[in-house]
């Protein structure tokens, strides 16, 4: 991460299901297409939900698993059930949304979703 050259970026390296960082560290916490690979997809939102303040938010967008036979994948890659991973999310956050089917790269609907 050495290319990042900006101090008030922090850099880090770890595991999304086991960070460095304080308890309540972050107001917002944003993944892209990251969630689906970690080695434990709920270690990784409740690692987040600890990272994460009280009143903090957080953005996820991934693949959706009803789309993953649309296209070649690999055997370890484990795209989210949206509606699963909703229920997941509302076991830890007060307040949670989906949007479907988001642009990507412009104009390109891929099956994408949001979930904040």
């Amino acid at each position: 991460m050495e290319y990042i050259d900006d101090d008030s970026v922090i850099k880090s390296v770890g595991s999304l299901t086991n960070t460095s960082f304080e308890d309540g560290y972050f107001d917002f916490v944003f993944t892209s297409e990251a969630i689906e690979h970690a080695v434990d997809i709920d270690a990784s939102i409740r690692e987040i939900r600890r990272i994460l303040k009280a009143n903090g938010q957080v953005v996820i967008i991934d693949k959706n698993k009803k789309s993953s036979k649309k296209v070649v994948i690999d055997s370890w890659e484990q795209w989210l059930d949206e509606e699963e991973t909703l229920k997941k999310l509302k076991e830890c956050f007060s307040e949670v949304k989906s949007y479907k089917n988001i642009l990507y790269e412009g104009n390109i609907r891929d099956d994408l979703f949001i979930i904040s």
